[in-house]
């Protein structure tokens, strides 16, 4: 028997995203982000780049990429959308910078996209919007009171309404 698919749609990527489509094809790119083979030095990357103060210095990057064409997307979200559609929201995704993307760079002939979650932009993002990004509480400044960290990495802040 099959493995069933699930879907997650997190509240708080809605509410960044403005959109449960986006929000699923987010999370979806998160999921597979923490399955990558070289996920410790994507977050290991990810810390470096946030503690360079406001990303002013481009650090390359190198891991944490997924493999993912759309059509592969559409099925693992079971949005049942067309290729172009999945790129459209992709596009938006990638514009507002919590979604890099690129061709293969070791092989020209590979059309399939890879993309990469920047975790710190949607971090701070969501912030922003008085959530929480669930099991990144670690790229939090130090200069935030213990007050406010123990609301943010206990669920209990003030979400705006």
């Amino acid at each position: 028997m099959e493995k069933l698919k699930r879907v997650v749609i997190k509240e708080e990527l809605v509410a960044l995203t403005g959109d449960f489509v986006k929000a699923a094809l987010l999370n979806q790119l998160l999921y597979w982000s923490e399955r990558v083979k070289d996920f410790d030095k994507f977050i290991e990357e990810e810390k470096s780049r946030k503690e360079l103060n406001g990303e002013t210095f481009n650090l390359h990057k190198q891991n944490g990429w997924i493999y993912k064409s759309a059509e592969e997307l559409s099925e693992e979200t079971m949005l049942a959308l067309t290729p172009k559609s999945i790129r459209t929201h992709l596009k938006y995704l990638i514009d507002k910078g919590w979604i890099d993307e690129r061709n293969n760079p070791e092989y020209k002939w590979d059309r399939t996209k890879q993309y990469r979650v920047n975790i710190v932009k949607l971090y701070r993002d969501l912030k922003e919007l008085g959530y929480n990004l669930e099991g990144y509480e670690d790229l939090r400044s130090d200069a935030e009171s213990s007050d406010q960290v123990e609301k943010i990495t206990n669920g209990t802040g003030n979400r705006k309404q």
